[in-house]
């Protein structure tokens, strides 16, 4: 009788270790797919860094280029239609940038302000003139000017950035 008993749990440890290896392997898939999941997650959040400094550089560019330019005074606008929607535009080589508020504008190759050589990452900035107020206590000759710095870095990612300056007027 005692034989017979045993000759019933003869495959019990062939299904064991099958439940086993099925319950390791969905384990195994499960912690493959985080991980697939997770390093896609990080490269996103890495290109997107690298875009954020790519705009940061293209508006630290841009106010470089307001201080040389206004040198002499304010610099004069590029659109003086007043139907355009950025007509007190200062500079703006990149033909309809952000006229149509598409971040992926279609901004043609070799027209890009600059390019961060250790990316080689390109940025367009433009400079929108936002207003003028009379600079207190300075007399007829100072103004503050307010402009709207844009900068598009690779198509991906856009940096708005307020600037005022003051500036000598009608010398």
């Amino acid at each position: 009788m005692m034989n017979k008993t045993m000759n019933n749990e003869r495959g019990f440890i062939l299904i064991t270790s099958i439940l086993m290896l099925m319950i390791l392997l969905i384990i195994g898939i499960a912690a493959t797919n985080t991980t697939i999941t997770e390093l896609q997650i990080a490269g996103n959040d890495k290109a997107m860094k690298k875009n954020l400094y790519v705009a940061e550089s293209g508006w630290n560019h841009a106010v470089q280029w307001l201080a040389t330019e206004s040198e002499n005074g304010p610099p004069e606008r590029v659109n003086t239609d007043t139907t355009v929607l950025n007509y007190n535009l200062v500079k703006n080589l990149v033909k309809n940038f952000g006229l149509n508020g598409d971040l992926n504008a279609d901004f043609p190759d070799g027209t890009e302000d600059g390019v961060l050589t250790n990316q080689n990452t390109p940025y367009w900035f433009q400079v929108d003139e936002q207003g003028v107020k009379r600079v207190a206590g300075s007399g007829d000759d100072y103004r503050a000017f307010t402009y709207l710095i844009t900068s598009n870095a690779n198509r991906e990612q856009e940096v708005e950035v307020r600037v005022e300056k003051i500036l000598k007027v009608g010398y």
